[in-house]
């Protein structure tokens, strides 16, 4: 199917796949958490309306104290009057009035009514019946206790609430009882007790709160927001008893149809507030979860379709873009169209590259299958020609295999001839060694040239380096010779003038006459040291002159020397390639002395056959028929294994034409 082939759909299935879960998830975290919220807003609301009960009882029961506290005071006065003698009747009558005292009973030690605001000679007697709820007081009497309360309740002689409190006499052992109307009572507990706290929660939190209620420990209700329901469940009552003091609890039922989560307190009087919250929030929420989910889910996947769509219709213009370079002309110039950036683009980036890559090998191929072609076509001609000798070596054997008959009857004169042929053998195959031996001394001896060749040139080298430095040298010294000449023609000179001078000297001593005798002696020294200064300067001349000649021909013999020494250079050279030539010559020479070698050998073998065959002519006749047959054989087997090549070869070009063929049908 193209839904399971398309990559389209094998993307947008599991991306569908995972935003439905996600998008799942999601909805069972918000719809739990929600109700988690709600559980807790429960949890908190049933903890508050709690606590306002804890409050209105404490309320109820404090304004109670303080009504008790008040009464035992005023129990204690009339206690007080009654030990004075002065409560009678009438005074009880006023003082009831004055002091809000609705009632007021004296007795005596035995718990008979002496006094009392009610009337006259009023015969009643509280130890009279221990059930009756008079009896409590007989405690005053008989000192367990100095003063007794009595919560607010009805009286069991009427339908009336009364609370009574009342302590002992004040000195002597009796009952002094006074009572209050609990109607006062009943209307604070209209004003802040449990029922207008509970009805207050009810018309407050309108319907979510569809049921709450305060009950005993015996699950019947006290006070409760709906008159039909009296008892707890048995679900609720359960969970209410195994709560601990001031602990709320959550259990999920119904209420008159309807699915409600019940938060049951303990209050701190053994008591239970329960109070039931309906789920229609919740179930609302969970709906509008579900919804929200589902148009999520449809708008993910359509979104997603949407852009997996564009991204695939590119991957579809990919797709027919390599088609078109696959199915058309093979046009390997083609490219992919690239577009953007993103891993498509890559991937056409990629193709491209590719494409170059194989561009460049399709056009070697092409290079070498034409070159290839000519080889196989060279292969193939040469293949024919083999063949053709072939068939001339399978007709020259067989005019062989003819003329083996023949030949046997001609082997005695070539006896002769080839005991010949084996001493020359022998004696060729002496001086093959011979030759050998002398060419590995040749060549010892070329290489040892070699290397004295080499030494030569660096002599060389080192001589024209040491002319050139003779060279210099000299010049120096011809310069140095020609600085002496000129101080030598200085010296010559100063003995003119020397002579000039010892001349005068002379002259002048010989006019001073006597006087001028020792000065003309000094004089006459001094010409004859001027005359052998100026025959030594002389002297000097030629000599330098004759260095000078010697230094001048010594630079033009060094310089016809640099000269010999740079052809002997150039000859050194020369040698040396020679050398290398002649190294490669001998190295020929060796090659072909050692398959001169190998073929001695092949004719020592050769020869060692044919003497065999010399000494056995008569049988190898026969032989020689044969073996001329099979040597027929032999050759029309390898003429058919060379028809084969020529065969393969024949095939080889084809494929090759074929292959020329095929690239050729790239566009490069």
């Amino acid at each position: 199917m193209l839904i399971s082939k398309s990559i389209k759909y094998k993307i947008i299935w599991p991306v569908a796949v995972v935003v439905m879960a996600t998008i799942i998830a999601l909805s069972v975290i918000v719809y739990q958490l929600a109700a988690d919220s709600i559980h807790e807003k429960g949890r908190t609301t049933a903890k508050l309306a709690a606590i306002g009960l804890e409050n209105a009882l404490v309320a109820r029961q404090t304004t109670e104290n303080v009504m008790e506290n008040e009464m035992f005071g005023q129990a204690t006065l009339v206690s007080y009057l009654v030990e004075k003698g002065l409560l009678t009747y009438e005074t009880a009558v006023e003082l009831s009035k004055r002091s809000g005292i609705d009632e007021f009973w004296v007795t005596d030690g035995k718990g008979q009514v002496s006094v009392t605001n009610l009337g006259q000679n009023i015969d009643f007697n509280f130890g009279t019946d221990p059930k009756a709820q008079a009896y409590e007081f007989m405690d005053l009497i008989n000192g367990k206790r100095d003063r007794v309360a009595q919560p607010a309740q009805v009286r069991t002689v009427d339908t009336k609430v009364y609370k009574f409190v009342g302590v002992s006499g004040w000195n002597s052992k009796r009952i002094v009882q006074v009572g209050r109307d609990g109607a006062r009572l009943k209307e604070l507990e209209s004003i802040i007790g449990a029922q207008p706290l509970i009805n207050e929660i009810k018309e407050s939190l309108g319907d979510d709160i569809l049921f709450s209620a305060m009950a005993d420990k015996d699950g019947s209700l006290l006070f409760t927001s709906d008159e039909a329901t009296k008892t707890l469940g048995s679900s609720l009552l359960e969970t209410a008893k195994g709560l601990q003091a001031k602990e709320t609890a959550y259990v999920a039922s119904s209420f008159q149809g309807h699915r409600v989560d019940y938060y049951v307190s303990s209050l701190s009087n053994g008591n239970y507030f329960v109070m039931g919250i309906t789920t229609k929030v919740l179930d609302e929420i969970r709906n509008l979860t579900i919804g929200c989910a589902v148009a999520g889910l449809v708008l993910s996947i359509a979104v997603v379709f949407l852009i997996v769509g564009r991204q695939t219709r590119r991957i579809k213009l990919l797709q027919q873009s390599m088609a078109a370079i696959s199915e058309g002309d093979a046009d390997l110039t083609h490219r992919l169209p690239v577009g953007s950036k993103d891993e498509i683009g890559e991937v056409s980036n990629a193709a491209n590259r590719f494409f170059d890559q194989i561009h460049s090998i399709v056009k070697d191929v092409k290079r070498t299958t034409a070159a290839s072609k000519s080889d196989t076509e060279t292969i193939k001609a040469h293949s024919d020609q083999t063949v053709a000798i072939s068939r001339e070596i399978r007709m020259a054997v067989q005019e062989m295999a003819s003329a083996s008959a023949t030949q046997a009857q001609d082997m005695e004169h070539g006896v002769e001839a080839v005991l010949q042929l084996t001493g020359a053998i022998d004696e060729t195959k002496h001086n093959a060694s011979q030759l050998h031996a002398y060419n590995q001394t040749l060549q010892l001896k070329q290489e040892q040239g070699n290397e004295a060749v080499s030494v030569l040139s660096a002599s060389m080298q080192r001589t024209v380096e040491m002319s050139s430095d003779v060279m210099n040298s000299l010049t120096r010294l011809k310069g140095d010779i020609d600085a002496i000449g000129d101080m030598t023609g200085a010296i010559a000179g100063i003995s003119s003038q020397t002579n000039l001078l010892a001349l005068n000297a002379s002259i002048e001593a010989s006019r001073a006459g006597e006087h001028g005798k020792g000065f003309a002696v000094v004089a006459s020294e001094i010409r004859k040291l001027a005359d052998q200064s100026n025959v030594s300067a002389s002297r000097i001349q030629e000599l330098l002159g004759a260095v000078q000649h010697s230094a001048q021909v010594t630079v033009q013999s060094m310089q016809a020397t640099a000269d010999i020494v740079q052809r002997q250079e150039e000859a050194v050279q020369v040698t040396s390639e020679t050398f290398l030539a002649i190294r490669e010559t001998f190295e020929i020479m060796n090659g072909y002395i050692g398959q001169i070698a190998v073929s001695m050998d092949q004719l020592m073998d050769s020869k060692q056959t044919i003497s065999s065959f010399i000494q056995t002519s008569s049988a190898m006749a026969e032989e020689s028929a044969a073996s001329s047959q099979e040597v027929l054989a032999s050759t029309e087997s390898q003429v058919s294994l060379i028809e084969n090549v020529t065969d393969l070869t024949d095939r080889m070009v084809r494929i090759m034409n074929e292959l020329e063929g095929i690239v050729n049908r790239f566009k490069v």
